[in-house]
């Protein structure tokens, strides 16, 4: 039997979590307000933009700004996450999508998919961040 078709019973079986994401990786919630994200666009010299992650993957971030960047913007961000130790990586990367309605006031919530790290041992800081988390909560 598939996981799309009903039982016996019309009702659809339940599915292990990660046959339901579509994502390749995990998402992990961030506190509210405790993730710093600073954000360049490729080749600018200095970080213009600061906003907070909402989410975090080993590929990918969500997070705001007050204002959009457009997606397949390719963006170079430096994250501080917050724990015991505050662990900081850099990353190349380009937005995928924005969350918010455009008519709406305030900070806007985008993605943004990593496409490479930026400094010797970042990949590395993330993951091991991300497995000292993996007790924590997913995202949805």
């Amino acid at each position: 039997m598939t996981t799309d078709q009903p039982t016996p019973t019309g009702t659809f079986p339940s599915l292990p979590f990660r046959a339901a994401e579509s994502r390749e990786h995990l998402r992990y919630k961030l506190p509210p307000g405790y993730t710093l994200v600073r954000v360049k666009e490729d080749g600018a010299s200095r970080y213009t933009r600061q906003g907070h992650a909402y989410d975090i993957s080993a590929s990918g971030m969500r997070f705001e700004l007050d204002r959009p960047m457009k997606p397949g913007t390719r963006v170079q961000l430096r994250a501080t996450l917050p724990g015991m130790q505050h662990i900081t990586f850099e990353a190349m990367g380009h937005i995928v999508r924005i969350h918010d309605d455009a008519d709406e006031r305030g900070p806007v919530r985008m993605a943004v998919h990593f496409d490479e790290f930026v400094g010797e041992g970042d990949a590395e800081r993330l993951n091991g961040y991300l497995a000292d988390v993996s007790g924590g909560r997913l995202a949805a």
